[in-house]
């Protein structure tokens, strides 16, 4: 009987932690365009379930479908807000079509090696497109030389 007891003990003093570790972070994240043209800024609103009560870095993961390189966003999330709009840059020669957004995670300023990832909801996919012909300056002109006075 004691066994039985102390087994049933442990286990709700083991279901009560992982209850614990595990409660439910939420965020909704949503791409500001559908179409992101290879070599563009683009970035996502992202909105969080709880304020967090010190300043961190929210981070977004995203990759093509089947496969390929992933790019990582980032944005501050600052103590107190809810909402963030994390950013980056797609590459030139990033793969066309549908991309997957991965995974979100948060990181504390004070403690950046306490990475916790959150469950992600809202809009998870957007194209990438291409971007045509790329037109780069083939001179300059030098008009005024100064020092500062």
């Amino acid at each position: 009987m004691f066994k039985f007891i102390s087994g049933l003990v442990l286990g709700a003093a083991i279901f009560g932690i992982v209850a614990h570790v595990c409660r439910g972070q939420v965020t909704t994240a949503e791409v500001k365009v559908k179409d992101v043209r290879q070599g563009d800024d683009f970035w996502m609103d992202v909105s969080v379930d709880k304020t967090p009560n010190v300043d961190g870095t929210l981070n977004v993961w995203v990759s093509p479908d089947g496969g390929g390189t992933q790019i990582e966003l980032s944005g501050n999330l600052i103590k107190g807000m809810k909402t963030c709009q994390p950013h980056n840059r797609m590459p030139l020669d990033a793969k066309l079509g549908k991309w997957t957004i991965n995974k979100i995670t948060f990181r504390m300023f004070v403690q950046p090696q306490a990475e916790k990832e959150i469950t992600k909801s809202g809009i998870m996919s957007f194209q990438v497109i291409e971007h045509g012909e790329v037109i780069r300056p083939g001179s300059a002109t030098i008009s005024d030389i100064r020092s500062p006075a």
